[in-house]
């Protein structure tokens, strides 16, 4: 760093604490974006911090660049996600050695790089791997650059059509869900019916959630399509149980409890009631918190709360008194089902007259303004 004639001196100490800070940022940052409790006006300054420590490593230089270079296989894919966002946009690689390096990562550490690709620009993306080079990278990178290409929008619809047909099905993974971001939007409604399709579950997953972006109706009509008995020759899928609790009517509350007894769609179906906000589901989530599965208890838990906020539990009679509050729901060691019923009994009333609640409020929320929660947004 030079100022007037002063060099000051490079600290690398100093630069790889940045580097984690980057890394660990990120990390929360990934949280709050679904945070029930953060509003945007307190989740940008978050941003500002990360932007920050990026600044010094972008003072730092050179230096920067060997730190990041050393790091870029180490264990925990955030801290690659920052050395690999470093090493491409302070250094500016060769096309063939940043193919090299995304085809000799683990499969663990794929997520780490279409999240430095992702986090560029879309001018800088085209400067450092301009999509005419993707015809000689090799599979892996190809997926990487799908996915990065198509979130920031510039995967050629031709590339698009070869990527969702490619044998590879991380190729395809990617571009199914580049497609819902609106990447080679004049080929989607032709390429999404194969991949909603692909043997592959991962695929037809990613494939649904695109269709959900594109058209939310339709993708609730084929996730109930997928888990009635009638719909497939599979057995009923998690994935699509979380599709129709975002997306779906109250109605499919009934559903979704019938699939609460399969052992694949039972987690995803208690979850999905919660994530659908009827407050109909109320009374067989608290049965549920009986139930000899910790973890489907615990999801009951989960989703009541998320129907209904913080939920007050009266505590029992103290003698020669009366009944008393205790703590919320989340804080009660193993809620107590009866208790969480008389909260209902007392609840309930206010719960008329709108068909879906998201953490005790009226969903859509009308009028949140500046206070409405991040999760409220991403819903």
């Amino acid at each position: 760093l030079r100022i007037g004639s002063y060099s000051a001196p490079v600290i690398p100490d100093v630069l790889e604490e940045h580097l984690e800070e980057i890394a660990f940022l990120s990390i929360q940052r990934r949280k709050l974006l679904f945070s029930p409790e953060i509003p945007l006006h307190d989740f940008l300054p978050h941003d500002r911090r990360i932007g920050a420590h990026w600044d010094a490593l972008v003072l730092g230089g050179q230096a920067s660049v060997l730190i990041a270079q050393e790091r870029l296989e180490a264990f925990d894919p955030w801290e690659v996600y920052a050395a690999a966002r470093v090493w491409l946009e302070l250094e500016s690689p060769e096309v063939e050695e940043v193919f090299r390096r995304i085809e000799e990562a683990d499969d663990e550490l794929l997520p780490a790089w279409r999240e430095a690709l992702g986090r560029m620009s879309g001018d800088r993306l085209v400067e450092l791997l301009p999509p005419e080079r993707a015809a000689g990278a090799p599979t892996k990178a190809q997926s990487v650059l799908a996915y990065a290409w198509g979130w920031r929008g510039i995967l050629p619809e031709d590339m698009a059509a070869s990527f969702a047909f490619s044998s590879d099905p991380l190729v395809r993974w990617s571009t199914a869900r580049a497609l819902g971001w609106g990447a080679a939007s004049g080929r989607a409604s032709s390429l999404l019916p194969a991949l909603l399709t692909d043997p592959e579950a991962s695929v037809n997953r990613a494939a649904l959630w695109s269709q959900a972006l594109l058209n939310p109706a339709s993708a609730a009509s084929i996730a109930r399509t997928r888990l009635s008995p009638e719909g497939s020759d599979e057995r009923p899928d998690a994935f699509s149980a979380r599709v129709l609790g975002l997306l779906g009517s109250p109605a499919d509350a009934n559903i979704l409890g019938e699939l609460v007894g399969i052992d694949e769609t039972g987690l995803a179906s208690v979850r999905a009631m919660g994530d659908l906000g009827n407050p109909a589901a109320i009374n067989p989530l608290i049965d549920l918190l009986e139930d000899e599965n910790e973890e489907l208890s615990a999801a009951a838990e989960e989703a009541i709360e998320s129907i209904l906020g913080s939920v007050p539990v009266p505590v029992e009679e103290e003698e020669g008194g009366g009944p008393e509050e205790g703590g919320d729901l989340e804080d009660a060691e193993g809620p107590n089902p009866d208790r969480v019923r008389a909260a209902w009994s007392r609840l309930a009333p206010s719960y008329g007259g709108s068909d879906r609640w998201l953490r005790g409020r009226p969903f859509l929320p009308q009028g949140a303004g500046r206070e409405e929660p991040m999760e409220a947004l991403w819903r």
